[in-house]
C-alpha cells in the first residue's frame, strides 16, 4: 500500500544548452512516467501514463502536472508503493483507455481491497474509493480474515464504510481478533450522537442524552416522557394521558 512518503514527487530542473536551442522543437511525448518504489520488497518498476488520463483518475497528481507542455520534462513522479498494488492501481485507470484494446476491469478481492483502498484514497480516486467502500460492506467478514492491516484505515473511511451496515449487519460480522468489528461498532456509536444524523435502524439519536437525577436512568428528549420516574413524578397532559418527567443529573450535584 502506499507508504507515508508516497506520491513524493520532485522537480527536476532540466538545463538547455546553447546547442538545444538550435535545435528544432522535437514533439513531446503525452505519456508520464512513474517511478515506483516498492521497500518492502527491494523492487523498483517504472509505469507510463498518457498525461491526460493520470491527471483524470488520479487527481492527486493534478497539482504537479501543469497545462503547460513545457514543464512536464521538469517534473520527475516518484511513488513509495507495493508494486502489485500500484499495477492494479494502472490497470484500473487504463480500464476505458481508447486504444489500448479491452481491458478487463481488474478485481477487487478480500485479500487487497484494504490496500486499494487506502492507496486511491491518497491519489483522490474517488469513484474507486466508493468502490471498495461498498465492497468492504458485502465482504467485510472474509476481509478480516486475511492477514491485512485494518489499522491503516483512517477515521473518515471508518466512517464511510460503518454508515452501510445496519446494527444487525454489523453485529453479524465474524471477526475473531476484532481486526474492525469494534471500531466499527464505534463509529456507529458517534453517529448516534450527532443531532443532524439519521439512520434507518435508529430513528432518533443520542444527541440530548442525560441521566435523571432521581432514578438514574438515561433518557433523550423523545423518550423523557415515555419512562417513568419514581413514584410521584407523574402528570397528566392535556389529552388525559400520563406522562412522566424528570430530573436532569448535573455532576457536580450527588444523584
Amino acid at each position: 500500500m502506499l507508504s507515508g512518503r508516497v506520491g513524493s514527487v520532485e522537480r527536476k530542473e532540466r538545463r538547455v544548452s546553447a546547442e538545444d536551442e538550435d535545435q528544432p522543437p522535437k514533439p513531446r511525448d503525452p505519456n508520464m512516467v512513474i517511478h515506483v518504489c516498492d521497500e518492502t520488497k527491494n523492487l523498483k518498476q517504472d509505469f507510463t501514463c498518457p498525461r491526460d488520463l493520470l491527471v483524470k483518475e488520479m487527481r492527486y497528481f493534478a497539482e504537479y502536472l501543469s497545462v503547460d507542455a513545457q514543464r512536464w520534462e521538469e517534473v520527475d513522479i516518484s511513488v513509495h508503493c507495493d508494486v502489485q498494488i500500484f499495477d492494479w492501481l494502472m490497470n484500473y485507470v487504463r480500464r476505458n483507455s481508447a486504444g489500448e484494446g479491452i481491458r478487463d476491469k481488474p478485481r477487487l478481492e478480500p485479500s487487497n481491497v484494504i490496500s486499494i483502498l487506502i492507496s486511491s484514497e491518497f491519489l483522490k480516486m474517488d469513484t474507486l474509493v466508493e468502490e471498495c467502500i461498498q465492497y468492504c460492506h458485502k465482504h467485510m467478514s472474509s476481509i478480516v480474515a486475511t492477514p491485512c492491516n485494518m489499522n491503516c484505515i483512517n477515521s473518515n473511511l471508518a466512517t464511510r464504510i460503518a454508515e452501510l451496515f445496519s446494527h444487525n449487519e454489523a453485529d453479524d460480522i465474524r471477526d475473531k481478533k476484532d481486526k474492525f468489528k469494534s471500531k466499527l461498532f464505534q463509529k456507529k456509536i458517534e453517529r448516534l450522537f450527532d443531532h443532524s444524523h439519521r439512520s434507518r435502524d435508529s430513528p432518533g439519536n443520542a444527541s440530548t442524552l442525560y441521566r435523571c437525577g432521581l432514578c438514574l436512568k438515561l433518557l433523550t428528549k423523545d423518550t423523557e416522557r415515555k419512562i417513568s420516574c419514581v413514584l410521584g413524578k407523574i402528570n397528566i397532559d392535556a389529552r388525559g394521558e400520563i406522562i412522566y418527567t424528570h430530573t436532569r443529573y448535573y455532576s457536580s450535584r450527588s444523584p
